[in-house]
């Protein structure tokens, strides 16, 4: 290769390496996207996050900010998708702002220290079921405790007990009988222990049921006049420490004690337990 046809092939190196990072420069996000970032990172102490990789970069690099992940299927900028800042020791309120991350689908806050109120919108794509949002029990909800007992009054054992806390660790007990021979009445409890329900949220879905089924305003106590029937106890535990039990004979409480007892159950039913303990038989 003579030196004229050399010189001319580094020069077109040349060229393609000053247009290329123009070329492969990465998409940013909205500004309003950036701004609500910002706002987060403002209002939940982010100088003093465990990780706060990233955060506060140049325009073009929110993306790649810890926690931060953005959709960049849609036509126009990527758009911010997912906040996953569990456990980083967020601290205060969630900004206004952050109702303006019109793209976000998964918020994880679980294992912080916030509090307040969520952002209106935010909180209707929750409601919604658009959100996957895991931290609000505890949090920016009181409640931190969901306890649920049914005992069938005309058989010794299909009682059971749940427990579901925030940061867990859950329980659920069941009541079975032995059934050694026909004549046999000894039960035994098997008692497990784990969390139920971590990816989805259930805690944080039960408590924001609990708020918006107008619990609160109901009585004590429901009962019929009948037999047989079954026993069952709601019991909601604040962050206060205060309790709120309501008692159901029968299924007699109205329908939104109904859905409560049955979405608890169901979460606990199909939980994958870590250890599960079985008591001695006795007869009663």
């Amino acid at each position: 290769m003579c030196v004229r046809e050399l010189l001319r092939v580094c020069l077109l190196l040349g060229i393609a390496f000053r247009v290329l990072p123009q070329e492969m420069v990465e998409p940013t996000i909205t500004s309003a996207d950036r701004a609500a970032l910002l706002q987060l990172y403002e209002s939940a102490d982010g100088e003093h996050w465990k990780n706060h990789e990233g955060w506060k970069g140049p325009v073009g690099t929110e993306c790649h900010w810890f926690g931060v992940i953005c959709d960049y299927g849609s036509e126009g900028p990527p758009r911010v998708a997912g906040l996953f800042l569990e456990e980083n020791n967020l601290v205060g309120p969630l900004p206004k702002a952050l109702d303006s991350l019109a793209g976000l689908s998964e918020l994880l806050l679980s294992g912080n220290q916030m509090s307040g109120s969520v952002p209106p919108l935010t909180l209707k794509r929750f409601d919604e079921g658009k959100l996957r949002f895991l931290g609000y029990a505890g949090q920016f909800s009181p409640i931190v405790e969901v306890d649920l007992t049914e005992t069938p009054s005309a058989v010794i054992c299909g009682a059971y007990e749940i427990v579901l806390r925030v940061g867990g660790p859950d329980t659920l007990a069941r009541k079975y009988c032995r059934k050694a021979n026909d004549n046999d009445r000894a039960t035994f409890w098997e008692r497990s222990t784990g969390r139920t329900g971590i990816y989805s949220g259930d805690i944080d879905r039960i408590a924001r049921l609990i708020e918006t089924s107008g619990l609160a305003t109901l009585a004590s106590g429901y009962s019929r006049n009948i037999t047989h029937g079954t026993f069952a106890t709601i019991t909601i535990v604040y962050r206060d420490g205060s309790r709120k039990s309501i008692e159901d004979y029968a299924e007699s409480a109205p329908a939104p004690i109904w859905l409560i007892k049955r979405v608890i159950a169901g979460s606990a039913f199909n939980g994958e337990w870590d250890t599960t303990i079985r008591s001695k038989p006795t007869v009663e």
